[in-house]
């Protein structure tokens, strides 16, 4: 029995282990997403200088024009791509969070099982190895419930940033969205000033 008891330690620090591997790496596509609302934050900016700069500059070459829209377009892309990268790989993580807690909520109760029948046969247990099992079943009652209320700490945060990511998602596609037609605008310009020559 002592045997299974240091089993369970031992799992139990493993998976703790994993945890927190999971946490920094979770930290780490945080840090990622939020240098990604850094970069949309900057490409608006940069397409709201470019409508102004349009506006004041009719005298523009087309061709100029087109192709920093066309560049722009790309860059927007690149961002959607990334955005769902991230995405899937926040989801993976809090997929992996879930599953390890739960088979480490599985094997605790497979052992508090195990010991709840042996303080009911009838065999008798000496004192102090009894004493000890009740120290480190407390012990692992506490590990679980801190891992429970980190998953639970964590779970907000998680849920924040996905509400984050599809906003951007939805921001990125009207962004997208509104540099199309000014593309057609200046083809449209160019086939008049040819059809005019």
């Amino acid at each position: 029995m002592s045997m299974s008891i240091q089993i369970i330690l031992g799992e139990a620090r493993r998976l703790s282990s994993k945890l927190r591997d999971i946490d920094a790496t979770a930290d780490s596509v945080i840090s990622e997403a939020h240098d990604m609302l850094f970069k949309i934050t900057s490409m608006k900016e940069y397409q709201e200088e470019i409508a102004e700069l349009n506006i004041m500059l009719h005298h523009r070459p087309h061709a100029a024009l087109l192709s920093s829209i066309q560049q722009e377009n790309r860059l927007l892309r690149e961002l959607q791509a990334e955005n769902r990268d991230l995405k899937a790989t926040l989801e993976d993580y809090q997929s992996a969070l879930e599953y390890i807690m739960s088979k480490y909520r599985q094997h605790v109760s497979l052992k508090l099982d195990q010991l709840n029948r042996t303080k009911s046969s009838p065999a008798p247990l000496d004192e102090a190895f009894s004493v000890n099992q009740a120290e480190k079943i407390l012990k692992m009652a506490n590990v679980m419930k801190q891992a429970a209320e980190l998953d639970d700490k964590e779970m907000p945060e998680v849920i924040e940033l996905l509400s984050r990511l599809s906003t951007e998602n939805r921001t990125l596609r009207e962004l997208l969205k509104l540099s199309t037609p000014a593309t057609d605008q200046i083809k449209c310009e160019e086939s008049v000033a040819s059809t005019s020559q």
